[in-house]
């Protein structure tokens, strides 16, 4: 048998004993037993994918919902759920035993999975559906500087994953796509005395974890190390944070003994390149330089442009950590957005934390390309035939980019115009 398998159905059995001689308890007036019934579901559906038990991450997660909605006073306890999640959690142990019979992950009966889903569904009711509707599933960092701030460098060198410059509303479309999370450990030092070990439950998501920051303090590792010989266990000491590109189903899943006590920061462009470390307010006039090369240059010409220039800045500086941060991101960006660029290196000389324009992203939608772009305006200008042309529009010819951008931006300035008229 698959030796994660084996762990599984071991860990699986102890949780469903726990649910099986509480669960009749959790109308009562103990919350603390609810959320440990809760927990033991929680733990039951995210150990179920990691294995691949889909029957069982099926079921646990109809279970789980259930057993959230009753902590969080959404739904008032009635007898007939416990007899629905009685039902659910014999199921998951027929699943379990079959399992270990066959030494292999099998499937319930669709027939009998469904009705038990709608079972659990229907104490649910609708009307509770329908009111707890979606909800982010993650605690955000407070402190987005303390992410941001730390060094980078464990993303340098990655291509293969490309960012939003700014990421989108965080809303259940984007939460179901993959998207790059640094992931804040702030753990009970007592957790591997449980066997909950941060760093194997990372390795669950192999290639998925980009990389990981580790921050400790000289007392803090001879504790550590002190802790091999402590009878109770290893006692961990330690902030991790782990840059994860994946769902957050993915994320959920594979930290799902930790998830509870992780926060969350979804990472893009404008976000890390925010950077504040280093002595700030000191204007470096040899940096002027750098102005308007995200117009001018293409992606390749700006990284080129920055190793140059950090050759005339101090180490200790704002804009040398700002440089350095584009470099070790560099590989994140979208060749395409480089002209979203314009307002990090146009300013970049002032020793200001950049921070980004909220309307610098455009939707795909939004963005008018170079081929069609001038027979918009047109139109626009023939049905307006009383409007004449800008002096904006003729000074756009000197870069074909910017050509672009600043037709766009007449554009929306003419269509607002003529909205207002109307």
């Amino acid at each position: 048998m698959d030796p994660l398998l084996e762990q599984f159905l071991s860990e699986a059995r102890e949780n469903l004993a726990f649910i099986d001689q509480n669960i009749e308890d959790i109308g009562g007036s103990d919350p603390e037993l609810l959320n440990s019934v809760f927990r033991a579901a929680h733990t039951l559906k995210g150990g179920s994918g990691i294995v691949g038990f889909e029957s069982v991450k099926d079921i646990t997660h109809h279970a789980e919902d259930l057993l959230d909605m009753l902590r969080d006073g959404r739904l008032e306890f009635a007898d007939a759920m416990t007899e629905a999640l009685y039902d659910a959690f014999d199921e998951v142990l027929n699943l379990i035993e079959a399992a270990e019979e066959t030494e292999g992950v099998v499937d319930a009966d669709e027939d009998r999975l469904k009705e038990i889903i709608e079972s659990l569904s229907a104490q649910m009711g609708k009307e509770a559906q329908a009111e707890s509707g979606w909800e982010l599933g993650f605690l955000l960092v407070e402190d987005a500087t303390s992410v941001v701030n730390i060094p980078l460098n464990t993303l340098k060198g990655i291509s293969s994953h490309k960012i939003a410059f700014k990421n989108s509303e965080l809303n259940e479309e984007f939460c179901s796509n993959e998207n790059i999370y640094a992931v804040v450990f702030d753990i009970d030092e007592s957790c591997m005395v449980y066997g909950n070990d941060p760093i194997y439950t990372l390795s669950l998501l192999g290639d998925k974890v980009l990389g990981v920051h580790a921050c400790m303090s000289d007392d803090n590792a001879k504790s550590v190390l002190s802790g091999t010989e402590d009878e109770d266990g290893l006692l961990l000491r330690v902030q991790l944070t782990a840059f994860i590109k994946a769902t957050f189903e993915e994320i959920e899943d594979a930290l799902f003994n930790f998830i509870d006590e992780l926060q969350f920061l979804p990472l893009d462009i404008s976000t890390l390149l925010s950077v504040d470390v280093g002595e700030a307010g000191h204007q470096l006039d040899s940096l002027k330089e750098l102005n308007n090369i995200a117009e001018d240059l293409d992606l390749a010409g700006i990284i080129e442009e920055v190793e140059r220039s950090m050759e005339l800045v101090g180490a200790d500086t704002l804009q040398h950590a700002q440089l350095q941060r584009f470099l070790d991101i560099s590989g994140l960006i979208d060749a395409k957005e480089t002209t979203k660029l314009c307002d990090f290196f146009d300013n970049l000389y002032k020793g200001e934390v950049y921070q980004a324009d909220d309307n610098i992203e455009l939707s795909s939608d939004e963005v008018v390309n170079e081929e069609n772009i001038e027979e918009e305006i047109e139109a626009e200008l023939e049905a307006q035939a009383t409007i004449e042309m800008t002096d904006d529009i003729a000074k756009t010819v000197e870069n074909p980019r910017r050509k672009i951008l600043s037709f766009y931006r007449v554009l929306q300035r003419q269509r607002t115009e003529w909205a207002l008229q109307e």
